[in-house]
């Protein structure tokens, strides 16, 4: 049977063309491949980008099937998801998950992003060098430069791509494409996003130069003009080109059709590469595929590259730019319909299977390393139910079927029972109170519900073997698990933060203290450090985790919570249920938020809310 690869269209509405065009060719190359050779293919795309997908159309039809990249979607088939986003939605853990880092501009050219953009390149790239799910890179460069500044202990991998040629293309006639552009005269062309790192500035600052010696060099340029981090950038650009009477020679076209990019590409007369940076340039692979003259700068994956027509000059140079077009004047021709480009095609054919081959051998080698270490027990064993033709989900009670026990005065009186035998903080003997209280005057009528006694509840009906908590402080929740199932195994997260919500956090030791005076006998692992760091990197060391009960207690900011959510729900068994507090707390108003959109809004979550007293407290069963 086929390796399926899981290949997740995320990119498109954000207007980066190299994204797109890195899965088109992936695609196309696995679909050059003879079917012994060939993976299976499912295509998983981000809700915000189905409005897009008319970019994508070229491969749609190879896909074996497009599913939405949603929570609950259905992943059983799939071997491999590949390009792993930053941001997990909360997708089955099951699959194996391959990254891709594109480059590490922010390590060269640090001005020319923000500091919180370096931030956050520096924290995913570190969590991804110390986790067990494989980074592919697309050069030795990029490697070289991974293994530098981030060490990594993950597996890594190389994966050069290759520009895949449509038929099409070589069969239209430019003249047309030049003429819908109004291109009169021979011109060399730059096809890249106008970002500042792609140094247009050097290559008008060489066309101004060799203006000024009476060479006259007409240049197309197209690409976005739009850079997210000098949004003034373009508009520099076009002032310079006024202020120094270029704009007879430098027309800019802006983002156009990648059919008639192509064909402008081969009636130049020379492609010109002048980026300060690059991961694996598109523009360097598209020039090799049709056997064109490239100029471009020296940097170090140019140079890997090496393309066969190439001319290089010192990078950010202008000067340097502008000799290498002089003394190269001769040499710039078109190559359209000569043998020189049906010879590049014919090695671009033989290029992209290699490509398609190079895919497949990585894909295999990760769905096996997964396989060996396959997640087992991902399902609640006593609220799930299997026959031998599953009609229904798995799951066999949810949150209804909880709820409906919930507000039992026998689970009021036990939850006392148990913060009677713990170490009392001022907060404990309110609660024994409040709820003493309740029952004095409202006896069975009486509806309350905390994290305690949603805890309690959960525990005596799921049977629990493996709980994980964020957010342990003195081991209040987590008393009521131990209580319930003595076996249980827990793993929980907390910073330890001294006078926490006005309270004191003795440690782990403590808390350690408070299960053995419940007579707690399973395993207590208890991890000190920030959540949104630990957690990732406890389950990158256990890959195979899964849980029967999960709290998320810890940071109440909504972009701590939604992170803490998001990186603890995959590893949620089905029939199991996950506990989040504090939804209705005058301090943390947002938390509601958080939850209706990080666990309510998901298809595969049976979810409950108590708002009506105390802080609020909302629970979810995981149906499939």
């Amino acid at each position: 049977m086929s390796t399926t690869l899981g290949l997740i269209i995320q990119w498109g509405s954000d207007g980066w063309t190299g994204g797109p065009n890195y899965l088109k060719n992936i695609v196309l190359a696995i679909g050059t491949l003879p079917p012994s050779h060939r993976l299976r293919m499912v295509f998983f795309v981000l809700p915000e980008q189905i409005d897009h997908l008319g970019q994508y159309q070229s491969i749609l039809h190879l896909a074996d099937d497009i599913r939405p990249f949603v929570p609950g979607v259905s992943m059983d088939d799939v071997d491999v998801l590949y390009p792993f986003p930053a941001e997990d939605p909360g997708v089955s853990a099951n699959p194996a998950r391959a990254f891709w880092i594109p480059d590490f501009q922010h390590k060269y050219l640090p001005h020319f992003f923000s500091n919180e953009d370096i931030q956050w390149r520096e924290k995913y790239f570190s969590y991804l060098a110390c986790q067990k799910n494989a980074v592919i890179l697309s050069s030795q460069s990029a490697l070289n430069d991974f293994q530098k500044f981030f060490f990594p202990q993950c597996p890594t991998y190389i994966l050069r791509f290759v520009s895949s040629l449509d038929d099409k293309w070589i069969q239209m006639d430019a003249s047309s494409t030049l003429k819908k552009f109004h291109i009169n005269n021979k011109y060399i062309i730059c096809c890249n996003q106008f970002w500042k790192h792609k140094d247009h500035l050097s290559l008008f600052k060489a066309i101004n130069i060799l203006k000024k010696k009476n060479i006259y060099i007409n240049l197309v340029c197209t690409g976005s003009t739009e850079d997210h981090r000098d949004l003034n950038y373009f508009n520099s650009l076009k002032e310079y080109i006024e202020q120094n009477n270029l704009s007879q020679q430098i027309q800019i076209l802006g983002l156009i059709d990648r059919t008639d990019q192509i064909q402008l590409l081969r009636a130049s007369m020379a492609v010109v590469q002048p980026s300060l940076f690059e991961g694996w340039s598109t523009v360097v692979e598209d020039a090799r595929m049709f056997g064109k003259t490239i100029i471009y700068s020296d940097i170090p994956v140019h140079k890997e590259q090496n393309p066969p027509y190439g001319i290089s000059f010192q990078a950010g140079n202008p000067f340097a730019l502008a000799q290498a077009i002089e003394a190269n004047l001769d040499k710039l021709n078109s190559t359209i319909g000569t043998q020189r480009e049906l010879d590049a095609i014919a090695k671009n054919r033989e290029a992209r299977i290699k490509f398609g081959l190079d895919i497949s051998k990585i894909v295999n080698i990760i769905g096996k390393k997964n396989k060996d270490i396959k997640i087992k027990a991902i399902y609640n064993i006593k609220n799930t139910f299997f026959a031998q033709k599953q009609w229904y989900h798995p799951a066999i009670a949810g949150s209804q079927t909880f709820a409906s026990g919930l507000f039992d005065i026998n689970i009021y009186k036990n939850v006392c029972n148990i913060l009677n035998k713990i170490q009392k903080d001022d907060y404990i003997i309110f609660l024994n109170e409040f709820i003493k209280k309740g029952i004095e005057n409202f006896k069975e009528n009486w509806r309350y519900a905390d994290i305690c006694t949603v805890l309690y509840h959960l525990s005596k009906s799921l049977d629990v073997k493996n709980y994980l908590e964020i957010g342990v402080r003195q081991g209040r929740s987590m008393a009521m698990v131990a209580s319930c199932c003595p076996e249980v195994d827990i793993v929980g997260f907390d910073m330890w933060i001294q006078d926490y919500a006005g309270m004191e956090n003795p440690g782990p030791e403590f808390v350690r203290d408070q299960l053995l005076r419940l007579n707690h006998k399973g395993k207590l692992n208890l991890v000190s450090g920030n959540s949104q760091e630990t957690v990732p990197a406890y389950f990158a060391a256990n890959p195979q985790q899964t849980f029967d009960l999960i709290t998320v207690d810890g940071d109440h900011s909504p972009e701590g919570a939604t992170m803490d959510i998001r990186n603890v729900l995959p590893r949620l068994r089905i029939g199991g249920a996950i506990v989040f507090d504090d939804i209705a707390h005058p301090s943390h108003p947002q938390l509601i938020n958080v939850w209706q959109q990080e666990v309510q809004s998901r298809p595969n979550m049976s979810c409950f809310e108590f708002t009506e007293l105390g802080y609020g407290v909302a629970f979810a069963i995981r149906m499939h």
